[in-house]
């Protein structure tokens, strides 16, 4: 043909069947969204459970060790991943800090011990030498003995010690 017109068409169209095409497109896209969003929710609530509760669970388990001071407690170890590996440095750090408290309950015995016998040595040294030299353990100046019939009163060296059979 030779490119002839041979006539019109008209096309009459009514938007209802697009709008409801719309509506209903629209409607499945909202429950959708909704439907992924609850499940995100539910998703990352019990995410959140299982990663806070063992951690809230090990921070309350350290206040009750640092409120009652007892050091041979020993956390529960819930599982074998990072909150895990956190409960045994945690365990670990406690057993460190028994062995500690330990340690300072047993110097301060020693210190008790030491401040008894060295009372009962010390009356025995010269008043004026008493007096102008207390007793300080803390200080630069300890006592030393090597025999129970010798006493020595050091100061920074054995070169400094001085003799003190007075019994």
């Amino acid at each position: 043909m030779d490119e002839e017109q041979l006539g019109q068409v008209y096309l009459i169209v009514g938007l209802e069947q697009f709008r409801a095409a719309l509506i209903h497109t629209v409607l499945i896209a909202l429950i959708v969204i909704i439907l992924a969003g609850l499940v995100a929710f539910l998703l990352s609530r019990k995410l959140q459970l299982m990663i806070s509760d063992p951690i809230l669970n090990l921070a309350n388990f350290a206040k009750t060790v640092s409120d009652s001071k007892d050091y041979t407690m020993v956390a529960e170890k819930e599982s074998d991943d990072e909150i895990g590996n956190l409960v045994d440095a945690f365990n670990e750090m406690l057993a460190k800090l028994r062995g500690i408290s330990n340690n300072a309950r047993k110097l301060n015995r020693s210190y008790e011990q030491l401040k008894r016998f060295s009372n009962r040595k010390w009356r025995n040294v010269p008043g004026n030498y008493r007096k102008s030299t207390p007793f300080k353990p803390l200080s630069s100046r300890t006592a030393c003995w090597n025999h129970p019939r010798d006493w020595w009163i050091c100061g920074m060296g054995k070169s400094q010690c001085k003799k003190d059979s007075g019994y």
